[in-house]
């Protein structure tokens, strides 16, 4: 019986409560790390796309502020585009010309962009006054 004593006593290693814990908090600090990946993943695609919307109100901006003749401009709109502006994309580009200084030397540009992911509505809107000629 003293003999038994000794030998349990004396056991080394794990009991199954100590591996089940061990693997519970294991198991949580896995799960967080997933859920910031997804988190990390979606974070990227949308700020790829705002990037994409940013692209397409610029470049349109730059085309109309190189027009020679701004009082020309007039307000127009390309609708189902992709990033490079051809059809058959989730963006809607819209412009709109004003005169908000009164003169005929000079036009406000407002571009918006506005696309629908998963249900939600975004946009970007870039706006600049100029006189033409790029300028």
């Amino acid at each position: 019986m003293e003999s038994d004593k000794h030998i349990l006593t004396g056991t080394k290693g794990f009991t199954l409560i100590e591996v089940l814990m061990a693997m519970a908090i294991l198991s949580i600090g896995i799960l967080a790390v997933a859920s910031l990946q997804i988190s990390a993943v979606q974070n990227n695609g949308l700020g790829n796309l705002i990037t994409q919307a940013t692209m397409l109100a610029q470049g349109k901006m730059e085309s109309l502020k190189s027009t020679a003749n701004i009082t020309a401009l007039t307000d127009g709109s390309d609708t189902n585009i992709d990033h490079y502006g051809e059809s058959g994309g989730i963006f809607d580009r819209s412009w709109t010309i004003s005169n908000p200084l009164g003169g005929s030397s000079s036009r406000q540009i407002e571009i918006a962009v506005q696309w629908n992911k998963r249900g939600v509505n975004r946009q970007v809107i870039l706006a600049a006054i100029t006189r033409g000629d790029g300028i």
